[in-house]
């Protein structure tokens, strides 16, 4: 259907028209309509309530699935009609798409991956990439991955400050992270991450079309060895319907299987891991693009804003991952023929920052480890916190790049959800093992929404306690088949049934499984095993390596 685009600006109406205060109204340009509502629903779009102004004004109704906005959309034109629907499917959407990431899981080297096509905006995204990478005395720079050659971003000023004014309310009543915050972005400028704006630099880019303001905040990972927060900027902050994301391609997607990875971490004797710190800070952004990345802060809330510009790549940008891992792998293919193994493992052993591998003796993985680092560090990149099983590797290493922990975090990429149960490597006993935090026991008043949360959180990229978490997916099945909402109590069987579950959890903190398939160190033959089953309910594969 060829239905027309609408750009509708929530904030100028609610300034304009009285009656609309108070009413949440989605901004949005150039929108098309993605759902059409069949007369069997039209029950859901009647009005609960309506707000009248004056005579000629827009509309408001509220719906069963929010406010919609009726009227003209210009009192010149009799033909356009606003027709505005605010964004009720948000916690929805939110809810799938982390139900769809957990679920990916599950096809870890299971899914047939084919070779599609390109689409367009991944082709666009490889050529600014190759054509904007540039090699500098401080590693690389690279541009940002815009959407259209031509691009004008809307004004962001005022919504970056009342984000700062709200982020320093809140630091008012938190004095550590307060302190936190103020010495981070000290870090930032004294590291060459952020310089101030003044004078001249501002007057020049007052008039740029990708001139853009991005609000930030703290994050912590509380799954870390040792919690700290981390400067995140929202790119995805809407002006006008437009982010700074939105008009951002995301790139290709080159990081390498973690399947792949963790099954070669687990092949050789001697196993090693590693990370790169602050990763996507080593990479430039090139200096045409870098009025795209301003944000504001200040000391003191009675001080007047000041003005900064991130001159590297941000946590939030959506094209940072793909930017990172393309000049990880650029930076790698040039070391080819110097350092050929150690090429290949950067590319295909690197889950975003963190690297793992194995070998079948300490000096190939010392040899190995160290040309890592040499070609890392032609990038700029600081590869350290690593660990090993054997002391000989790990002796062999600088001291300040060795880790002083016995446990490592099986690489995971950063999601919106924390994990409560994790897969660690231990690495004096060589094995892998769970760690569970804070899985919740609700005395009796589950929902749909705790069983779904808690069964999501936890990670186990290889199925090896899937006998575990299969339980709570067929509880979850059970659940919606009776069609409850997300907030409703469960049932007393189904309560049962989850209480249970969540005290068989704690017994996977005492599983500890060999990292190593196997000990012989020469192999005569290998043998695959596979056992297949199914019930009702749940089918299972597993797969048995034999080495003699």
């Amino acid at each position: 259907m060829e239905l027309p685009k609408q750009t509708v600006d929530g904030a100028a109406l609610k300034r304009k028209y009285r009656h609309l205060k108070g009413i949440h109204l989605a901004s949005y340009r150039d929108g098309l309509p993605k759902i059409i509502i069949g007369l069997p629903h039209a029950h859901l779009m009647c009005a609960l309530r309506t707000k009248l102004g004056r005579a000629g004004g827009p509309i408001a109704m509220q719906t069963h699935l929010g406010w919609v906005l009726l009227g003209a959309s210009s009192s010149k034109s009799k033909q356009e009609r606003l027709f505005s629907l605010m964004e009720n499917g948000k916690e929805e959407k939110t809810m799938a798409d982390l139900m769809k990431g957990y679920f990916s899981t599950e096809e870890f080297g299971v899914k047939l991956v084919t070779n599609l096509p390109q689409s367009k905006e991944e082709e666009r995204a490889k050529i600014l990439m190759k054509e904007t990478l540039n090699k500098t005395k401080n590693g690389y720079e690279i541009g940002l991955l815009w959407k259209r050659d031509e691009i004008r971003l809307p004004e962001s000023f005022a919504q970056a400050l009342r984000r700062l004014q709200c982020l320093e309310r809140k630091m008012e009543r938190d004095a550590i992270l307060k302190k936190w915050y103020h010495e981070e972005i000290a870090a930032y400028c004294q590291k060459g991450y952020a310089q101030a704006i003044e004078g001249n630099n501002l007057l020049k880019d007052e008039h740029n079309p990708k001139l853009n303001y991005i609000p930030h905040f703290a994050i912590i990972n509380y799954n870390k060895p040792k919690p700290k927060p981390r400067l995140v900027f929202d790119a995805a902050a809407k002006n006008n319907g437009i982010s700074l994301n939105s008009q951002l391609l995301s790139g290709p997607d080159a990081v390498a299987s973690l399947f792949g990875i963790l099954i070669r971490f687990r092949e050789g004797r001697v196993g090693i891991s590693g990370d790169i710190k602050e990763m996507f800070h080593q990479v430039g952004i090139r200096q045409e693009d870098r009025c795209a990345q301003r944000f504001l802060y200040r000391s003191n809330p009675n001080d007047k804003p000041q003005i900064f510009e991130m001159k590297v790549m941000t946590f939030g940008a959506t094209c940072s991952p793909a930017c990172a891992q393309f000049v990880k792998n650029e930076n790698a293919a040039l070391f080819q023929t110097r350092y050929p193994e150690a090429a290949i493992a950067i590319v295909r052993n690197h889950y975003v920052d963190d690297y793992l591998d194995s070998f079948d003796s300490d000096e190939l993985a010392i040899k190995r480890t160290k040309e890592v680092i040499n070609i890392h560090d032609e990038a700029k990149f600081y590869i350290r916190n690593f660990l090993s099983n054997s002391v000989k590797v790990l002796e062999s290493l600088p001291k300040e790049r060795v880790s002083d922990s016995n446990l490592m975090k099986i690489c995971e990429s950063d999601n919106t959800y924390d994990k409560i149960l994790g897969q660690w490597w231990d690495r004096e006993r060589d094995s892998l093992k769970y760690i569970i935090k804070g899985l919740i026991e609700t005395g009796g008043n589950a929902t749909k929404r705790i069983l779904l949360s808690n069964t999501m959180k936890i990670y186990d990229p290889l199925g090896l306690i899937a006998n575990y978490v299969v339980e709570s997916k067929i509880l979850m099945q059970d659940i919606w088949r009776q069609g409850l909402d997300w907030d409703d109590k469960l049932p007393a069987e189904l309560q049962r049934r989850w209480q249970e579950w969540v005290v068989r959890m704690k017994e996977v903190e005492t599983i500890n499984i060999p990292r190593c398939y196997s000990s012989v160190s020469e192999v005569l033959r290998r043998e695959l095993h596979v056992f297949v089953d199914a019930s009702e309910k749940a089918f299972a594969a597993v797969a048995c390596k034999q080495q003699f």
